[in-house]
């Protein structure tokens, strides 16, 4: 079942509307209680990321599905955290016996996440600061997108505004990083390369993976490694399918998002956040 569908003026991808730039600025240090949806009542500071994440009716689809794959107790990595809107709901799931790892590299991001995580009196996740991808412990480009007040930036091939470190999912869980029950990936067209310098994590079949796509080569080589490792890989939400239907991989104009679980595995249920 699909929850209710956003409105225009609250979407969060990036692209924003006058009157959502008007709110935004109008509120933008306020920290202020998350008015619906699966963070209802927790606090946010508003300007962290975009208006739909205070209003709550950022990616609710999504965030359903991110929900039915955490268990009391379980790990869970957030890849991309940005201010921690997918973090708080891991944080709150897994309770005070699991963990949560938050992973982001964006300066302007890591203000909102840690703030969002103090005001909340959050202390079951770690915050690590570092670009995940195919090399570990080196050092490479990130643009200062800001698209979104702070909500883009990307590894870039040169340029860049400012240098962040690497890292390797094999190589932080060979470190003594826990081991992911679930992971959430929206890494800005870096999805295959994460799986690149993941090869043991994915070979061990333990982790159900749900990830954003951002580019159509990319995603096409995403969906191949997921699949070729072992996993029953599905689309959620959009393109609008039937959710649990095999993830295609023809929709070179649409950012979408698979859910990715070990073969035979059961898909959670979806259900509706309430408004």
């Amino acid at each position: 079942m699909s929850p209710t569908q956003e409105p225009s003026w609250a979407h969060c991808g990036g692209f924003f509307s006058p009157l959502s730039r008007l709110l935004h600025g109008a509120l933008d240090r306020f920290e202020l209680p998350v008015l619906s949806g699966p963070n209802r009542g927790r606090k946010w500071r508003v300007g962290s990321g975009v208006i739909a994440c205070w209003l709550g009716r950022y990616e609710n689809e999504e965030m359903a599905v991110f929900g039915g794959l955490i268990k009391p107790g379980a790990t869970v990595w957030d890849l991309g955290a940005h201010c921690g809107y997918y973090t708080l709901l891991a944080a709150g799931l897994v309770g005070p016996s699991g963990k949560v790892v938050a992973v982001e590299p964006h300066p302007v991001n890591l203000e909102g996440l840690r703030r969002n995580l103090e005001i909340n009196r959050i202390t079951n996740v770690t915050i690590l600061d570092r670009a995940v991808g195919d090399s570990h412990d080196s050092e490479v480009a990130f643009s200062a997108d800001t698209v979104g007040f702070g909500y883009g930036g990307a590894v870039v091939a040169s340029g860049g505004a400012f240098k962040v470190r690497t890292a390797t999912l094999d190589r932080l869980i060979d470190g003594g990083a826990p081991y992911p029950d679930v992971i959430k990936m929206d890494v800005e067209a870096m999805e295959a390369a994460v799986l690149e310098g993941s090869p043991k994590l994915l070979a061990a079949r333990r982790t159900s993976w749900m990830v954003a796509m951002h580019e159509h080569n990319i995603a096409v080589r995403t969906v191949e490694m997921l699949r070729a490792a072992g996993y029953d890989v599905y689309n959620i939400g959009d393109p609008p399918v039937p959710f649990g239907t095999p993830a295609k991989v023809d929709y070179p104009e649409y950012f979408w998002t698979v859910l990715a679980v070990p073969a035979g595995q059961k898909v959670p249920r979806v259900g509706r956040w309430k408004q």
